[in-house]
């Protein structure tokens, strides 16, 4: 459709031509471009429904939509998450890869148990079966001298078997790790397995010198305006 010319009356009267010929506009644009020249019945250029409109405008047509069973499958997300192993995850679901293996869980309060692991739940409670409780102690006659040479152990252990399943609930849970069952017998520099009650004795010992020692760190605390908590004193 070609455009209408715009007319101005002056005071006398008189009309005055003022239109503008968008014909030859967009017939020059098209000649600049290097494009075909456009027709008088269809002046933006090209065939109808071509998808770009011609001329002076560069962009193309919206595409039509297309519904029913040749509509285009949606697009995919922009950012895909490839699956990740259970490591990957920091909640109770990356106990997944250590069920049904041997595993060391440390407690709260410094317990340290060894067996298999059969269950778990959401709340890292873990069921435990052929479980030993590992006692260890501080070798009374280690020094550092003698230790870094590998003459004296660090620590005495032994190993107490516990009858049947035992559960933990997950919120005395400290650590739970897998054993290497390659490395599990070869013996180790710091650490010797030595006679029950001989370990017994020693461990308890070591525990009631810790409690002593964080009794008289939490009173000078106390008496200087702090409250000792947590264990974090020592």
């Amino acid at each position: 459709m070609a455009a209408q010319p715009s007319t101005n009356f002056q005071g006398d009267g008189q009309q005055v031509n003022e239109s503008i010929d968008l014909e030859a506009a967009l017939r020059n644009s098209r000649q600049q471009d290097g494009g075909p020249e456009p027709d008088s019945d269809n002046p933006q250029g090209g065939a109808q429904g071509a998808g770009t409109f011609g001329g002076i405008y560069k962009s193309s047509a919206p595409a039509d939509k297309v519904l029913g069973g040749a509509a285009s499958a949606p697009p995919g997300p922009l950012f895909p998450v490839p699956d990740l192993p259970p490591q990957s995850f920091l909640t109770s679901s990356m106990l997944r890869d250590m069920s049904d293996k041997k595993v060391r869980v440390l407690l709260r309060d410094d317990k340290i148990f060894i067996g298999i692991l059969r269950t778990y739940d959401q709340f890292a409670n873990l069921t435990i079966t052929e479980c030993t409780e590992r006692i260890s102690a501080l070798n009374p006659d280690w020094d550092p001298v003698d230790g870094y040479h590998g003459k004296l152990p660090k620590w005495f252990y032994c190993d107490v078997a516990v009858t049947g399943a035992i559960t933990f609930r997950g919120e005395n849970v400290a650590i739970c790790s897998t054993i290497d069952l390659d490395k599990e017998d070869d013996p180790s520099p710091i650490a010797v397995l030595g006679d029950e009650q001989v370990i017994r004795a020693l461990h308890a010992e070591q525990v009631q010198a810790r409690k002593d020692l964080e009794a008289r760190i939490a009173a000078k605390l106390k008496k200087a305006g702090i409250e000792p908590g947590f264990g974090m004193q020592v």
